[in-house]
């Protein structure tokens, strides 16, 4: 088969995309020199072709009605032609969806026009071309479209084109230096800027998964590091002593590049919990949680048997990464927290600044508490402490019930029932972190929607 790259013009590509797409205000800014992971152009098992169809139908796409002769002769629904087309030359499903969409609206238009449908994906129309020059005929048709994009594109994957990963090139006089063998495979069948921002953008709007907050993911090598998503960031773990001491490493999930690229970037963090920072001023902080509290002297830092040693000089860019929490007093009972046991319930409570937190089952010490000893106190102590919020469950955690096999995540501290177990699955969520705690402990977090995997949706602008 005879292959051409293909080549749009700017003004074209941008009044056909912005007909579907007007504008998307976004998470993450367009990166050109990564439009898309190698993994993510060429999977194929993210839908069977009843799959294509129930997307299309759920766009209001006019394909999901849409039937024409394929590239045999045998009239086909335009979902089964995409996803054979797919399957045939290895390319994902959601990559031609894309491709469809940036050139010819074919996801959200609901009447496409007949040339719409002939010039799918934009293949064999260069820049100086014209759809309707009668030599270039043999490409003309939706499903040759498709088909001649899925084998395109395949060829470039298998044996190079112009460009390859990690060799710098010029496009639209900007100097860029692809970092996947996909992206370099898409500006070779569209050496244009804003055609890969568009493609990038249909991608983020249909295609990225949501994750919810508290999910440690990583998206290596494409993007190096292990992060923590949190209220709509991504914050990088700066360390395995960071990951290992303030984090359970077992819990990374494996994501695709995309999905992490969605989240704007916040704060890294460099230090574990309870680490000693040393402001220019010279105050020295405690770090808990996201928090950092002031020692108000060295009285009390040495009272409560800190080590000088251990103090770390930090600039203000790091401290200011925390909230200003409550100062460490000389009046301070148990900073750094502490597990009492009541004498008489023989109910637990964890004890911070002032404040008694109950734990209404044991199983949270294992998950929030491990190595940490339990100390018998009196009602008398006890009484001293101001009863505070029970401990409850983190976000990112995976939960059930011994009664019950539904499985919930923890969100913004809401419990959404896990869909099914293909959504567990597909969120690269291992079976063994799902932990089992009483129906008290999780009815302290309030029922929220079901977690369906759906990709994240972008707010539309006309800007």
């Amino acid at each position: 088969m005879h292959h051409i790259s293909k080549l749009v013009t700017n003004l074209l590509l941008v009044s056909i995309f912005c007909f579907a797409l007007p504008c998307l205000a976004r998470a993450a800014d367009f990166d050109p020199n990564f439009v898309i992971s190698d993994a993510e152009a060429t999977e194929t098992q993210s839908f069977d072709a009843d799959g294509v169809q129930a997307f299309l139908e759920a766009q209001g796409s006019a394909l999901a009605g849409y039937k024409t002769a394929d590239t045999d002769g045998v009239v086909r629904r335009a979902s089964d032609i995409i996803y054979n087309a797919a399957v045939k030359n290895q390319v994902s499903p959601r990559f031609l969806l894309a491709l469809l969409q940036r050139e010819q609206s074919l996801l959200t238009d609901p009447s496409p026009s007949e040339k719409q449908l002939d010039w799918a994906t934009g293949f064999g129309v260069c820049d100086s071309c014209s759809m309707d020059d009668p030599t270039l005929t043999r490409y003309k048709g939706f499903a040759t479209q498709v088909e001649d994009a899925a084998a395109d594109f395949r060829l470039f994957m298998d044996n190079g084109g112009q460009r390859t990963a990690g060799q710098a090139t010029a496009i639209d006089g900007i100097p860029v230096t692809p970092v996947t063998n996909a992206t370099a495979c898409l500006y070779d069948y569209t050496p244009h800027l804003n055609a890969q921002e568009n493609f990038w953008l249909v991608w983020q709007k249909y295609f990225v998964r949501r994750y919810p907050s508290g999910t440690l993911a990583t998206a290596a090598p494409a993007i190096p590091g292990t992060w923590v998503i949190r209220f709509g960031e991504r914050r990088l773990i700066a360390s395995n002593a960071v990951l290992f001491s303030s984090f359970d490493p077992g819990k990374v999930v494996r994501v695709a590049a995309n999905d992490l690229l969605a989240y704007s970037i916040g704060a890294p963090i460099k230090f574990p919990d309870y680490s000693l920072l040393r402001s220019p001023k010279g105050t020295v902080y405690l770090i808990d949680g996201d928090m950092r509290r002031g020692i108000v002297s060295m009285a009390v830092f040495r009272k409560i048997g800190f080590d000088r040693n251990e103090v770390i000089d930090a600039s203000w860019d790091d401290l200011n990464a925390y909230k200003e929490g409550t100062p460490i007093t000389l009046a301070a009972d148990y900073p750094l927290g502490a597990l009492l046991m009541d004498p008489a319930t023989h109910g637990v409570y964890f004890v911070q600044n002032g404040v008694k937190r109950p734990l209404y089952g044991p199983e949270l010490l294992g998950m929030y508490f491990k190595g940490r000893k339990v100390k018998k106190s009196s009602a008398a102590e006890l009484s001293n402490f101001t009863l505070g919020d029970p401990i409850n469950l983190a976000d990112g955690e995976l939960v059930k019930t011994a009664e019950s096999s539904a499985i919930y995540v923890i969100d913004n501290g809401l419990r959404e029932p896990v869909a099914s177990a293909d959504t567990f699955e597909k969120q690269g969520w291992k079976w063994e972190n799902v932990a089992v705690v009483s129906e008290r402990v999780l009815a302290l977090s309030p029922l929220g929607s079901t977690f369906d995997s759906q990709p994240s949706t972008l707010q539309i602008s006309n800007n």
